[in-house]
């Protein structure tokens, strides 16, 4: 990896003294400088040294450089050169100091030494000191997500020096930054939705980083709109971006569910059947046959209270298990294996946000013919097509797939049924 300084060959140019020194014989000596008297430059890179005339040499010259300062060359880095030529007619000349491991507290000091038929300026000698490794992030295999309530965003950190094996020596913070047309209803926050500005926090020993991003309470969605997360790398030196720079969020935070929804198709058929024959389970019982379910959401009045009310069709296996309830949201119940929580509503699966709804009312046994009524809870995850993806996520063990069910717990993977809703205005 080459890592320039900020002060690249042409901005030296412009950085000249106008000012010259009379010569033995009548003419101009120009003065030489360096462009700048400090520098920064991080571990494992380069960095490029301009030394400018502040006019065109007349004839061709060497000016010499001598390298001083805390830091060893040719064990703390390496130089290229040890002096600079310049052609006739030519204003600027660099060489490149690289091979950095500086130690903390080590500097690198340049002068400049001799300078044959020029004349010296106010700025003959340059420091260069090394704050560290310059790090790059990457938000790796997963950049895009949907947050409800919040969301946790990863970044992972490689050294210039030590590559993957970089590890923060104590914890650090990188600012952050929201953008897009969702930006304005994202906070960046903590655990518990209070605001946060530390950004993406890496612990000590750690070579990741994490940020939470938290949906504003006054803001209803309508439609899913998105926002994109990244590092503040411009406000914050030393860090830059790698493969994958940023992070994309839909927003469907405090999502409106309402209208006519209609059974599509399962999210994994084919899966299901294979897992519930694996166990030996006779798979004509599963309750596949949807294609005329559906479902309404609306609004009722009762008693001066609003409630958000489900009525599903009769028709289809799955009016064995849903009946007219009210639904709320309701603490994430059997939550997939790594899943975590994102809020009172909210878990996270596999990079995926989930709503929990509790239904007042259900056929727990999943059988019409011994009918069990209570509460029960689903989860929601709109798509970016405006599609529903639901879960179910609690119910009594039912007439299908008896060699599968383990009692006392619930597996949503293979008894959540997990399904696609298409709207229906």
């Amino acid at each position: 990896m080459k890592l320039f300084s900020r002060f690249t060959i042409m901005a030296a140019a412009i950085l000249l003294f106008a000012g010259c020194s009379k010569s033995s014989d009548g003419g101009n000596l120009p003065i030489v400088d360096f462009s700048t008297s400090e520098s920064t430059i991080y571990m494992g890179g380069e960095v490029n040294i301009p030394i400018v005339l502040s006019e065109p040499a007349e004839k061709p010259g060497t000016v010499n450089l001598k390298f001083e300062g805390s830091a060893v060359k040719g064990t703390d880095y390496t130089v290229s050169a040890e002096s600079v030529s310049f052609a006739a007619g030519s204003m600027v000349g660099s060489i490149v100091i690289k091979d950095i491991n500086l130690t903390t507290g080590k500097e690198i000091k340049v002068l400049i030494d001799s300078v044959g038929k020029l004349k010296k300026g106010n700025r003959s000698s340059m420091r260069i000191t090394c704050p560290g490794e310059l790090l790059t992030y990457t938000f790796g295999d997963r950049t895009e997500g949907n947050i409800i309530e919040r969301y946790y965003i990863q970044i992972k950190l490689s050294g210039s020096k030590s590559g993957d094996s970089w590890r923060a020596s104590s914890e650090m913070h990188i600012p952050a930054l929201l953008k897009g047309e969702a930006a304005a209803q994202l906070f960046f926050s903590d655990e518990k939705g209070q605001i946060d500005t530390r950004g993406f926090v890496v612990k000590q020993g750690s070579n990741t980083g994490e940020v939470c991003v938290g949906v504003g309470s006054a803001t209803e969605i309508t439609s899913i709109k998105k926002a994109v997360v990244e590092p503040d790398y411009v406000s914050y030196n030393g860090v830059v971006p790698g493969e994958k720079p940023s992070f994309t969020l839909s927003v469907q935070g405090h999502y409106r569910l309402t209208g006519t929804w209609r059974f599509e198709r399962f999210a994994y058929e084919d899966a299901l059947k294979a897992a519930f024959t694996a166990n030996g389970d006779d798979i004509s019982l599963l309750p596949l046959n949807n294609n005329n379910f559906y479902f309404k959401v609306d609004t009722e009045t009762r008693d001066d209270t609003v409630y958000t009310v489900l009525t599903p069709s009769i028709t289809g296996d799955f009016a064995a298990f849903f009946t007219k309830a009210d639904i709320t949201g309701c603490t994430p119940v059997n939550v997939r294996e790594g899943g975590r929580l994102a809020g009172n509503c909210t878990a996270i699966e596999d990079g995926v946000s989930h709503l929990f709804m509790k239904l007042s009312n259900s056929n727990r046994s999943f059988n019409k013919d011994n009918m069990i009524y209570g509460e029960a809870c689903i989860s929601i995850h709109i798509l970016d097509n405006g599609k529903m993806e639901l879960t179910l996520r609690d119910y009594n063990k039912p007439p299908f797939g008896t060699n599968s069910w383990q009692d006392g717990s619930f597996d949503p993977d293979l008894f959540g049924l997990t399904s696609i809703f298409t709207y229906e205005r």
